[in-house]
């Protein structure tokens, strides 16, 4: 989170102008939108006690659960005005999300990009993948891909998450609710993953592939695949712990 937030903030430094990152997590996290309070939303001891960790995320939405699946980030600069940014920021949104569903389409899972026209409904104490909003991408009338979107004051960052398979732990467990149960029900029913889509495993590299290849089709360009500056690194690390939700204290470190 800190890394795509630093490479957003920074971007008018960087070449390319658009930058691409695909990558996964290395144990089980429950990402919480940038202006979420966790200490109402999260049940911590849960959260110990099974092993998953906490992040906030640069950009916005609801709770999501990272365990078995591909996240991205897509950061562009974008040279408009103040006033052309919000007309500008849709258009952007629609081509990230023409970037997943063709590349998923390589695989035969049909997906389809709601109509912009949609008003966001909000469900009372509904985590990410029962929340609706304009653009998500949706297959078999479920929700599929969940993205955000942040403008900043140079650049616009788009995060994404690709459910290869079902979790295990399931995200009502980690959540403060009398229900976790039907809150449960409600996240199955709503939302579908890549793996009851297709009844196969799809592979990681393949897919990746695959997302790279329709990015260069999408933004009309050629992929140039270069390791992270030292010195993104270093103001990364440095605002590391804005991110972090410290799961054995009840607190936030931003």
């Amino acid at each position: 989170m800190a890394l795509d937030d630093t490479l957003a903030r920074f971007a008018e430094e960087f070449d390319p102008e658009t930058i691409f990152r695909i990558y996964g997590w290395l144990t089980p996290t429950l990402s919480l939108g940038y202006h979420q309070r966790s200490g109402e939303r999260v049940n911590f001891e849960n959260c110990l006690r099974l092993g998953v960790d906490l992040a906030r995320r640069p950009t916005g939405g609801r709770e999501l659960l990272h365990n078995g699946d591909l996240s991205f980030s897509i950061v562009t600069q974008s040279g408009f005005e103040k006033s052309e940014m919000i007309g500008r920021s849709r258009e952007f949104f629609f081509k990230v999300g023409q970037v997943i569903t063709s590349g998923l389409g390589a695989f035969g899972i049909k997906t389809l990009i709601e109509s912009g026209s949609i008003r966001h409904r909000k469900v009372s104490g509904a985590p990410c993948l029962i929340a609706t909003s304009r653009y998500e991408i949706k297959a078999d009338g479920k929700k599929l891909v969940p993205m955000a979107q942040r403008l900043y004051p140079g650049s616009m960052l788009v995060h994404g998450s690709i459910p290869l398979e079902k979790s295990q732990i399931t995200t009502a467990s980690l959540l403060n609710t009398d229900s976790p149960d039907s809150l449960q029900g409600q996240i199955d029913e709503s939302s579908t993953d890549l793996y009851q889509l297709s009844k196969r495993k799809i592979d990681i590299i393949a897919l990746r592939r695959e997302l790279e290849l329709r990015f260069e089709e999408v933004f009309e360009g050629s992929i140039k695949y270069r390791s992270i500056p030292e010195t993104v690194l270093t103001k990364a690390l440095a605002s590391k712990l804005k991110w972090e939700i410290n799961k054995n204290s009840n607190k936030t470190n931003d």
